[in-house]
């Protein structure tokens, strides 16, 4: 593996200075590690990772156990994925209350019956145990054709209090600026699919210059609250 591939993986999930050059997602994924991190500081004890993939936030959780969980068929080829159980969809294979927490990053976008899922979250869930979960608000179609929905906080909300958690937060996450620079760099990434975005001179260029362009109006343009990237959602049984 060359030295700009291994940057590349290191940057694609949690990403440092070097994701700024190297990952033409890095606005949405600096803003979901940061929002992951703060929520997992507390996690403690058993976490289930909903949809878990390769794991790649599983080094931001201190707990005892850590349980990757994801279905067979899905977007993500299964050389991507590395969990410690399957699950068919609609059951989790595991016991009434048993895990502490269960933790979800990106998910149920891809899933159609969200209501079902968090329901059968909740059985899993010990009392007192918390769902944490990000699932996009602006983001183009991806994993096609297992991308299904585009939720708003008050949908979520909505759908865990009907499932029968005691108290739901949600927390948008992403500034407007930050949104169009995405998004602008996505559609180029695109548009001309043999520019090297992602490790070339040019790509780093172009990466650079949307990256930092969206951090940088982030600071100083308002926010109206309306258009971001990212929900944010912790659930109390």
């Amino acid at each position: 593996m060359g030295y700009l591939q291994s940057l590349r993986q290191k940057n694609a999930f949690i990403p440092g200075i070097g994701g700024v050059f190297l990952n033409p997602a890095y606005l949405i994924r600096r803003t979901l590690a940061e929002s992951i991190r703060i929520s997992a500081e507390t996690v403690r004890g058993s976490v289930l990772d909903f949809g878990c993939g390769s794991k790649p936030y599983e080094s931001l959780f201190r707990v005892d156990e850590y349980i990757g969980l994801d279905i067979e068929v899905s977007g993500h080829p299964p050389g991507g994925k590395s969990p410690d159980i399957y699950y068919d969809g609609k059951h989790i294979p595991l016991e009434d209350a048993s895990v502490d927490h269960v933790f979800s990053a990106e998910v149920f976008e891809h899933v159609f019956n969200a209501p079902e899922l968090f329901r059968e979250i909740h059985r899993v869930l010990k009392p007192g145990g918390t769902l944490i979960m990000t699932c996009p608000f602006v983001w183009p179609l991806h994993e096609e054709p297992y991308d299904f929905a585009r939720y708003t906080p008050y949908a979520l909300t909505y759908f865990l209090t009907d499932s029968g958690y005691a108290s739901v937060t949600a927390e948008k996450h992403g500034h407007p600026a930050e949104v169009i620079c995405q998004l602008s760099l996505e559609y180029l990434c695109q548009l001309v699919p043999r520019i090297p975005l992602a490790g070339g001179a040019l790509g780093m260029l172009l990466c650079g210059l949307f990256n930092v362009t969206g951090r940088v109006a982030a600071r100083i343009l308002p926010n109206n609250g309306k258009l971001y990237l990212s929900n944010l959602v912790i659930a109390t049984k």
